[in-house]
């Protein structure tokens, strides 16, 4: 790599460390200003402007779900209810759906016996698709499993709470940032200090020194 190369690449790593530690700062800020809500109080007052909320009490049905995968990405759903609610609700009253499109998060929220706290956008009513374009969007094969597992259960009308978007903020993405960013500096820095040392090391020496008499030529 040239010494071009090297200065330029340094200074990229410094730059894109930079940003991630913003991502992170920004995605912190982000959590902390994320209002908490129950079922009961998401159904009753809908969420704020932007449809992320943290939602601290949903319970899963029986672990029945419907998934699939498309070039690797993870497309899952199951119904919830309120945990406070003493047995499961009848699948015509099932009123909230999880939209799933993390793994890591499938197991952090389905890996838990009980009800979990966690980040999602939150869309009153399924808009049923061919194919899903961002939260809320519940394509017809989803639909249609469904239907088959739980029969009589109202898609269009449930709440679909959607986990693993990419604008929603979770500790594991403002964690991931920080480590990226931190990595990033750490390597630019490294690389544009290789840099100068060899580029020192590299120059001519400037050391003066007197010209030697021509052969022969008289030197008094």
């Amino acid at each position: 790599m040239s010494r071009k190369a090297v200065f330029i690449t340094g200074g990229l790593l410094l730059l894109m460390g930079g940003c991630s530690l913003n991502t992170h700062f920004v995605t912190e800020d982000r959590l902390a200003r994320l209002p908490r809500m129950t079922c009961a109080e998401l159904a009753r007052n809908g969420p704020p402007a932007d449809g992320q909320v943290t939602l601290t009490d949903l319970k899963w049905c029986n672990g029945e779900m419907v998934a699939r995968r498309y070039e690797g990405d993870l497309d899952l759903y199951v119904p919830g209810y309120p945990a406070g609610l003493a047995k499961e609700p009848d699948p015509p009253d099932l009123a909230f759906l999880l939209q799933l499109w993390d793994e890591d998060q499938k197991t952090s929220i389905l890996g838990q016996k009980g009800p979990v706290a966690f980040n999602c956008w939150a869309s009153r009513g399924a808009r049923i698709v061919d194919v899903s374009r961002g939260p809320g969007d519940v394509e017809e094969w989803a639909r249609d499993g469904l239907q088959k597992k739980y029969p009589g259960i109202k898609v269009e009308k449930m709440w679909v709470l959607t986990v693993g978007h990419g604008n929603t903020p979770t500790a594991a993405r403002a964690l991931s940032a920080w480590r990226y960013g931190i990595a990033e500096l750490v390597a630019g820095v490294a690389l544009l200090l290789w840099g100068a040392i060899h580029s020192r090391r590299g120059r001519p020496s400037t050391t003066a020194t007197a010209p030697e008499p021509a052969s022969g030529e008289d030197s008094g």
